[in-house]
């Protein structure tokens, strides 16, 4: 198959204009957040091996003879690069725009807990991979298939889109759509390559069994984030996606639903969701807590995490029908009686609150599009009637 990737030279132009041109967001932006949430960590021992592990990264080539399909994207990542450093762009600021939570997860947090600091007066350990909506697919209700995502985030730099939603889940062979699931630690992988897995799987993968096929066998490759896959007919599969080291994969229930939420795994007996938790525990630990929901900010975050999957699942293993107008609700209504976060604290300390700052819904058959929209901030009061588009 002969794959036709964007151009690199376009691609880094863009790349450098956000750079520069909006530096606090995609740069400072990602980096102060880190620190405003881990007052134990020393900065500069905390980043001091991103730019090594940036190159690092970009010299472990896949192997052509295990993942063939790899290597156009792997040329043209290399292209990009080079790219980059011809424009100028520093080194620091390529390794953050090429993502930190990969090299803070493997190697930068235990590297600052051997010079742990003390945090000082009202200071708490918060959760810097927050947590990132849910989505449900429906294949049957009282008007047609449905889709649901609620986008949850800190509003930080939410600007509330005056463009009409992108149709793009109508008729496409295989409709990918994820969640956050992230962790502060993993264990490294051997392959760190960046690969765009998800990128490459939207191009290379037609049909569900082919996606799934596809991102068990880069599982090494891809992690932090947990999706519904769902295809032409209709049918579907829920991957969770937290770790490097494992992939869950689950079909729908007895009534042909299927879920994700952010930051959990559903099973936590199974080998991902002991995984989790080991990591999670190893956390706490190098920060010099202890797994306590009324002293850590990131226990309170991970339970309130777990509710929201229950209240979520439980809905949709109901053996009741379910109404377009029920599941709007639920997505719709604020926590914890439904799943809307309307500035959502879980702990006093908390750094960061939460907001969902959009509820879309897709009406499958209908080409029926809706979607609610929190205001910009500072208000960001949720509109009392949905935006409606027929597409």
């Amino acid at each position: 198959m002969t794959i036709q990737l964007p151009d690199a030279a376009s691609v880094a132009k863009d790349i450098i204009e956000q750079a520069r041109n909006d530096s606090r967001q995609f740069i400072a932006g990602p980096v102060d957040r880190v620190m405003a949430d881990t007052p134990w960590a020393d900065r500069e021992t905390l980043f001091s091996g991103l730019i090594d592990f940036h190159h690092e990264r970009l010299d472990r080539i896949p192997p052509v003879a295990k993942y063939p399909e790899a290597q156009p994207w792997v040329e043209h990542r290399l292209a990009l690069e080079r790219e980059l450093v011809t424009a100028g762009l520093s080194e620091w600021d390529r390794a953050v725009l090429g993502g930190i939570n990969d090299y803070l997860a493997f190697r930068g947090y235990r590297l600052a807990a051997q010079n742990r600091r003390a945090p000082s007066g009202s200071q708490a350990f918060g959760p810097r991979l927050a947590e990132k909506c849910r989505i449900a697919f429906v294949p049957e209700t009282d008007e047609c298939p449905i889709f649901i995502k609620n986008l949850d985030d800190p509003a930080t730099f939410w600007r509330k889109d005056r463009t009409p939603p992108s149709a793009s889940c109508f008729g496409l062979p295989v409709e990918i759509s994820a969640v956050g699931s992230g962790m502060h630690l993993d264990v490294e992988p051997e392959e760190i390559f960046p690969l765009p897995v998800w990128d490459m799987c939207d191009c290379l993968c037609d049909d569900l069994a082919s996606a799934v096929e596809f991102l068990t066998r880069y599982c090494c490759f891809h992690s932090g984030r947990n999706s519904i896959i769902r295809d032409s007919r209709q049918c579907s599969v829920a991957i969770e996606k937290c770790s490097r080291g494992y992939i869950d994969v689950f079909h729908p229930n007895v009534h042909g639903r299927s879920h994700v939420s952010g930051m959990v795994c559903r099973d936590p007996d199974s080998p991902q969701g002991r995984h989790q938790r080991a990591m999670r525990e190893e956390y706490i630990s190098i920060t010099g807590g202890r797994w306590d929901a009324t002293e850590s900010v990131d226990v309170a975050f991970w339970e309130a995490c777990d509710l929201a999957e229950r209240i979520l699942a439980g809905f949709l293993d109901s053996p009741n029908p379910i109404t377009v107008e029920s599941l709007q609700t639920l997505f719709t209504t604020p926590f914890p009686r439904g799943l809307r976060k309307d500035g959502a604290k879980f702990h006093p300390n908390q750094p960061y609150v939460e907001y969902t700052l959009a509820t879309y819904l897709a009406l499958l058959d209908k080409r029926r599009l809706i979607r609610f929209q929190c205001d910009d901030p500072p208000g960001l009061s949720w509109p009392e009637e949905p935006e409606v588009y027929q597409v």
